[in-house]
This record gives structure tokens, C-alpha cells and sequence, in this order.
């Protein structure tokens, strides 16, 4: 099974910012099921370019990640290939199910993380270490619950622990 294959029978209902397609919106600002997708090639039935505004309302039939190529194909031939970059997260696909974030890492690498699975101790220190190395956040793990998320809390200086 593709890690991105829960996206087969979606319908497009709207292209956001140019580059985040978005399958099921939902009622908060970021929309409960879409793909943001970077630099990609959008082609109609007969291989001419396609603006993404025009998926609007295609249905997916078929999706990949093949070596961190996202590949959408829709009823009406359309198609959105989206390559691995080589320094850059290229695309990512948000709130699926099982898998809720596939992201292509630098190089075609593909991160999962999916609800059925339940972050190590190491793999959730891992994750804030990402966070303090992205944002500057000073934040420590204070729990990771049964469904695999990871809670966080302002980490404890040196000054309050000795007070």
C-alpha cells in the first residue's frame, strides 16, 4: 500500500496560495485533509500544462510516492507530479488516515507519521530537538499519550530547578 493512497476517491474542492490543494476543508482555518505541494508539474489528459486551479473538483484515482514522487492521477486524465528536492522538503500530504503527515525530506526520503503508531522516548526527543533547531523553541517532552502524540512544555531553566 502507498503511504498517499488514502487520497484515491478525494475530490479537490480548492487550491490555496497557490500551492496547497485541498481535498476536504473542514471548518478550521487549515483544512482538515490536503497536500502542499511545491514545485510539481500539472499536466491535463494530453500532457499540456495545467494551472492547479484547475483540479478543482477532479477526483483522484490513483496516488503514489514512489522514491518520494508524489503522483496524483485524476478521472479525466489529469495529472500532478511533484519530484523530491535535493535540499528541501518538497511536498507533504496532511491529515489522512491512517496516515495523518507524509512529508518528501530532502533527497525523496519520506517521513510517516501514523496514527497507529506510538513515538518512542528517543523518537520524541528526536522530534523537539527538530523544533529547538527549527524555531528556537526551548520546549521539553512532557508526555506522549496512547495515539502517538507528543505533548511539550516550556523547558525548566537551570535558575528555577534551584529554586
Amino acid at each position: 500500500m502507498s503511504d498517499v493512497e488514502f487520497l484515491v476517491g478525494q475530490r479537490v474542492v480548492g487550491v490555496q496560495d497557490g500551492g496547497r490543494v485541498v481535498f476536504v476543508a473542514g471548518t478550521r482555518p487549515e483544512p482538515r485533509l490536503y497536500a502542499d505541494v511545491g514545485d510539481c508539474e500539472c499536466l491535463d489528459a494530453d500532457g499540456h500544462a495545467l494551472a492547479l486551479a484547475a483540479l478543482v473538483q477532479k477526483i483522484v484515482v490513483a496516488a503514489s510516492a514512489t522514491d518520494g514522487v508524489l503522483t496524483l492521477a485524476f478521472t479525466d486524465g489529469a495529472l500532478l507530479r511533484c519530484p523530491p528536492d535535493p535540499q528541501y522538503e518538497a511536498w507533504q500530504v496532511v491529515g489522512g488516515s491512517p496516515q495523518y503527515l507524509v512529508v518528501c525530506l530532502p533527497g525523496g526520503e519520506l517521513a510517516v507519521w501514523d496514527k497507529r503508531h506510538v513515538p518512542s522516548d528517543a523518537e520524541a526527543e528526536d522530534i523537539v530537538e527538530r523544533l529547538e533547531d527549527l524555531f528556537g523553541w526551548r520546549v521539553q517532552v512532557r508526555e506522549i499519550t496512547n495515539d502517538g502524540r507528543i505533548i511539550i512544555e516550556p523547558e525548566e531553566s537551570g535558575d528555577e530547578a534551584d529554586h
